[in-house]
């Protein structure tokens, strides 16, 4: 998890608000009491919680590490690469004592 932990903490939100939009669409059409209204906001019900919050962390993990595998660690790749091909100039106006 610590390789992925930038890629957690960047798509954790997207999971979660694509899970969100997910479950008023599926209270609205088909099951009733999958959310729970409160004049906070709008949140799991006591029923549909916990397994909520596993298959968001499940998706968020998936989600971390397809970011990681085809954004993160080519675009570092491509950084170090291009870093490598830039000159190196040494100072040598300062001397040592």
């Amino acid at each position: 998890l610590g390789t992925i932990s930038y890629s957690i903490y960047l798509t954790h939100i997207f999971v979660q608000s694509r899970m969100m939009n997910a479950a008023k669409i599926l209270e609205s059409r088909f099951v009733d009491g999958i959310l729970t209204h409160s004049a906070e906001g709008v949140s799991y019900s006591q029923a549909v919680a916990i397994p909520a919050i596993m298959l968001m962390a499940a998706l968020t993990i998936l989600a971390s590490y397809v970011t990681y595998r085809l954004i993160e660690a080519p675009g570092r790749d491509w950084f170090k690469r291009l870093a490598a091909r830039i000159p190196v100039r040494l100072q040598t106006s300062h001397t040592l004592p």
